[in-house]
């Protein structure tokens, strides 16, 4: 178990585009009465006039801390968010070819108590900022290697609709009875 931040179980949604991420950290936080931490890659990203670039991504995630660092003083005993450093190292890979350690600082240093991985078994919906519906596998083998890499603590999410949620709020209620 990680160190808590103000006394708040902190658990990161993880895993391939299109595989429900906001769907269940907004549902989480709503189950648990609680705040999640959109994606702002979304906004970021949405108000560029060009592709992303590797600057970028620094600036996304760090930015995603900052705002997760500001809305945890609002959270009430558990926060979700949407994403985290995990999925900028990978990206950032991707896109490269090269290694980020500004981004391996970040991940090293805000470790989650709970990572859920969303596994890709459910349908792609089309975004104009989703890129690879044909690399979901790919990449939730990447997320998972980094994962066990890291001896950190997740449970896959899989399944349709209930199934999913169920499986969440499964792990996260363990998690909070192990801490008391």
């Amino acid at each position: 178990m990680n160190k808590l931040k103000n006394n708040i179980v902190r658990v990161a949604l993880i895993g391939p585009e299109s595989t429900g991420k906001s769907t269940l950290a907004e549902q989480l936080a709503v189950y648990f009465k609680t705040v999640w931490v959109p994606e702002y890659s979304r906004t970021y990203i949405s108000n560029l006039n060009r592709k992303p670039e590797p600057t970028d991504i620094i600036k996304i995630y760090q930015k995603q801390m900052e705002i997760e660092n500001e809305l945890i003083s609002k959270a009430d005993k558990v926060i979700f968010t949407d994403t985290e450093c995990i999925n900028g190292l990978i990206w950032y890979h991707h896109l490269t070819g090269e290694f980020c350690e500004s981004l391996e600082k970040s991940i090293i240093n805000n470790s989650y108590d709970l990572y859920l991985l969303t596994k890709p078994d459910i349908e792609w919906h089309h975004d104009p900022l989703r890129e690879h519906p044909h690399l979901r596998e790919y990449f939730f083998s990447v997320y998972k290697a980094q994962l066990n890499k890291r001896s950190l603590e997740y449970v896959t999410i899989s399944g349709r609709d209930e199934q999913r949620i169920d499986g969440a709020i499964q792990a996260i209620e363990q998690l909070l009875k192990s801490i008391g």
